[in-house]
């Protein structure tokens, strides 16, 4: 931080020249220390928001010029995802936040305009210098985000370039806001199918790239179906762990609606399907668990919902499925109170019979009884919207 600001008037064209000799000391400072870093003058902006007690900063890039005085900001737009100028504790280091509640502190030079008593707020403009070593670019530019991580992956695949891989997986493990998207996730994982590389060392990078999956997104389909590929080729025993990482992710789940879930039971049973072993019916009871527990009983349209439900019966009618109808019965149930008569309908669909595929004689009363308790319910339900229709 230089404590004030240089206009890029004064700056363009002339570069480090242009400041002063206190600052022209700290620029040359900066290039000695890296011989081949770069080095950049950022003009920055901070609007500090004061509102009965609370603040907030928001800070952002308004100009980046290279050491010449070239206007470079478009070249570096990446470095408005990447600087992060959040409030940091105050110590000897670049402070951008308060020195107490209400003072901004010096770094940031003189209050440039101020408006509000109670809700107020504080406008600083400041010039920095900025050194970075380019052939750390690629994990810089990823920093900002997963729309630059999927620039990096389409790059990696394209050039089966496994060191820039290597490179990436750190930054990705490292910061939410730089995980994979959907299409990165599978993109990576289909290349290392057909990849030369030692079992040991695909199973460590499909792990990592599966758990960098962003919170923020669920496999869709074609994800799913790749992620039963590398299990059939790698083993369950091997990549287990990560795929638990990513269905127990909390976030991703969390009020989520019945389609969520429905697709996670269908993934279990493709697994299942493929896989030998339990892998795929323990997935299917998490999933089953976590429709009661996290599914939001908001319904759009619920006859897609049955059409879905029971396609997966039609697929996979040599499982007993009756522990994913109950659980989508009770799903029904528990939001029936805000459900249409359509919906009411639509589901009726699940109580047949047919639907209950009991290869255990002695579940069969069971089966019955809740059988009579949701068509008991359902009658009850619909003679009381008719009344009022």
């Amino acid at each position: 931080p230089l404590e004030k600001e240089y206009d890029g008037l004064t700056i363009v064209n002339s570069g480090i020249k242009a400041l002063s000799s206190a600052h022209r000391k700290k620029a040359e400072a900066l290039k000695a220390a890296g011989a081949d870093w770069e080095l950049l003058i950022v003009n920055a902006k901070l609007e500090h928001s004061c509102c009965y007690g609370d603040h907030s900063d928001d800070t952002s890039i308004v100009n980046v010029f290279d050491e010449s005085g070239s206007l470079v900001t478009e070249e570096m737009s990446w470095l408005t995802e990447t600087i992060d100028f959040s409030s940091i504790e105050h110590d000897d280091g670049m402070l951008i936040a308060l020195d107490n509640e209400y003072v901004c502190v010096s770094n940031w030079g003189a209050c440039k305009s101020r408006s509000g008593v109670y809700n107020s707020k504080q406008t600083y403009q400041s010039t920095f210098l900025l050194s970075y070593d380019p052939e750390f670019e690629t994990e810089l530019k990823c920093l900002g985000g997963c729309e630059e991580v999927a620039e990096v992956c389409k790059k990696i695949v394209v050039t089966r370039d496994y060191e820039l891989l290597d490179r990436l997986l750190p930054v990705v493990e490292a910061k939410e806001k730089s995980k994979f998207d959907v299409k990165s996730c599978q993109i990576l994982l289909q290349m290392l199918m057909k990849s030369r590389k030692n079992t040991a060392s695909r199973v460590a990078l499909v792990s990592k790239i599966i758990a960098g999956l962003s919170s923020s997104v669920e496999p869709d389909e074609l994800l799913f179906d790749t992620i039963i590929d590398a299990v059939e080729k790698l083993g369950h025993d091997k990549l287990g762990d990560a795929i638990e990482v990513l269905l127990n992710d909390v976030v991703r789940r969390r009020n989520k609606d019945i389609g969520f879930f429905l697709k996670r039971m269908e993934f279990a049973l493709k697994l299942n399907k493929r896989i030998k072993g339990e892998a795929g019916l323990n997935y299917l009871e998490l999933a089953i668990n976590d429709l009661s527990r996290y599914a939001c009983t908001y319904l759009a349209n619920s006859d897609a919902v049955v059409s879905k439900i029971m396609n997966m019966i039609a697929t996979y009618n040599d499982k007993d499925l009756t522990n994913v109808v109950e659980a989508c019965l009770n799903f029904f149930h528990s939001g029936a109170a805000q459900q249409s008569l359509q919906t009411m309908m639509d589901r009726t669909h699940l109580l047949k019979p047919k639907n209950f595929v009991c290869r255990n004689t002695e579940n069969m009363s069971d089966r019955m009884q809740i059988l009579h308790t949701f068509d008991t319910s359902d009658r009850i339900r619909k003679r009381r919207l008719l009344a009022f229709s």
